[in-house]
């Protein structure tokens, strides 16, 4: 015999199984406070790092003597001199191209870069 059930009143249908938004450790992640951390210590170490890389410090010496000689200069400090009651650093540097670079010493004086008596092949 067939197993029928007469109906009586409304019958709950259900479009299928009720579907939900389940909740992904990401989208978990993005409403904790847990993001305001990561965020929080990301700018720090960025701003470590900007600051730590001097953005406004001024031009090395090597900079400064390319823009006085209009080439490029590789410079190391090899002395100091008292020049006017002023100590300065002396500078040696690399003038021009690797192959035919000259050594010429130079100091900053009063903010100025000056060349000390023209090109030696040897050194200041």
């Amino acid at each position: 015999m067939a197993n029928t059930m007469p109906a009586t009143g409304t019958d709950d249908v259900v479009d299928g199984p009720s579907i939900e938004p389940r909740e992904t450790g990401w989208r978990r992640f993005l409403v904790s406070w847990q993001l305001g951390v990561v965020l929080a210590l990301g700018c720090i170490v960025g701003l470590i790092g900007i600051v730590s890389a001097h953005p406004f410090a001024s031009p090395s010496i090597s900079e400064r003597v390319s823009r006085v000689v209009g080439q490029p200069a590789s410079c190391t400090a090899v002395g100091a001199v008292v020049v006017g009651g002023e100590q300065s650093t002396i500078y040696k540097c690399a003038v021009g191209l690797e192959q035919s670079h000259v050594a010429r010493c130079f100091t900053v004086r009063d903010g100025e870069v000056r060349q000390l008596g023209g090109a030696r092949k040897l050194g200041c």
